[in-house]
């Protein structure tokens, strides 16, 4: 009787890692099967967010009329209807990366823009950040060694960083790459970023397309009422050029620096959102209309353009 109860106990452990084994199996298995499916629908979102570049270039001004002066009353600037496509939901907008403040035209060459500088001191200050920041953004452009002060660093200063770095003495070629400077941190560049670009230094500011809250640092003491004024007036008509805006009556007994600004644009941001079942796919593409070749995307990023 012993050696049949041992036997059965035996066989009951037997059993027992078997059934073990199996179901580990099983859930590795299900596991598997569910990483490859959302593999599938990874691709296939991929597909549908790139496939929405078309979108973005076919509602982009293609003539030289339509490019003359490029407002937020064109067609592009209505956000695609939400729409589902192969079972996915998907939305999507373009908007005027000129109407942001360009960090390289703050410096030509070797040469501080003023006019852009000082839109820059007038936006730090609007969001309460520390305008010696300025400083650090052009000390990681500039080609010398010598320390803006205050708030400027070197190669000597970031050298002491761990992981040790050094200044780039080159253009932006993003946004967050104001994470890497001395004086940003997440919560400073996050309050900036939506605010910025990074374009080639020629790329002028359109006063068509600036968001509403960045009108005030075009002028000193431009107050709320006078921001609403203008930004009414330009959602009824765009301004077909500079002396009609720099005219206005909301700009009346304020000096405006036209250097950097300007009426038109060429390059956009399409952002894209894609939702299949429970997954979601943040996409961002930047658009160039180059006047001779036609609109072409020049930049892709699985995520938002200013990197959260």
């Amino acid at each position: 009787m012993k050696q049949q109860g041992v036997a059965l106990i035996t066989v009951l452990a037997i059993v027992a890692v078997v059934t073990i084994i199996a179901v580990a199996t099983m859930s590795r298995q299900q596991m598997d099967i569910r990483y490859t499916e959302n593999m599938l629908r990874y691709d296939q979102m991929r597909v549908l967010a790139e496939s929405l570049d078309a979108w973005a270039i076919s509602t982009l001004p293609a003539n030289e009329q339509d490019l003359a002066a490029i407002g937020l009353t064109d067609s592009w600037a209505e956000p695609l209807q939400t729409d589902t496509i192969q079972q996915a939901t998907v939305h999507a907008r373009l908007t005027d990366l000129q109407g942001r403040l360009n960090l390289n035209s703050l410096l030509n060459g070797t040469i501080v823009q003023e006019a852009a500088v000082a839109r820059m001191r007038r936006l730090l200050q609007r969001l309460e950040l520390d305008e010696n920041l300025l400083n650090s953004i052009l000390d990681w452009m500039d080609a010398d060694s010598s320390v803006r002060l205050p708030g400027g660093a070197e190669d000597a200063d970031y050298e002491r960083n761990k992981p040790a770095g050094r200044a780039a003495n080159r253009a932006f070629s993003s946004p967050a790459e104001l994470l890497l400077l001395q004086g940003f941190d997440v919560q400073s560049y996050q309050r900036l970023a939506p605010f910025i670009s990074a374009l080639p230094s020629d790329a002028s500011m359109n006063v068509n397309t600036i968001p509403r809250d960045l009108l005030p640092v075009l002028a000193d003491d431009m107050s709320a009422t006078d921001a609403d004024l203008l930004d009414e007036q330009r959602q009824e008509q765009k301004f077909a050029d500079m002396s009609r805006f720099l005219s206005n009556q909301a700009l009346a007994g304020r000096t405006v620096l036209a250097a950097g600004l300007g009426v038109n644009s060429r390059y956009f941001l399409l952002r894209a959102s894609v939702t299949l079942d429970r997954l979601e796919m943040q996409y961002s593409s930047v658009i160039h209309i180059d006047e001779e070749k036609g609109a072409r995307v020049i930049q892709r990023i699985y995520g938002s353009y200013e990197g959260f």
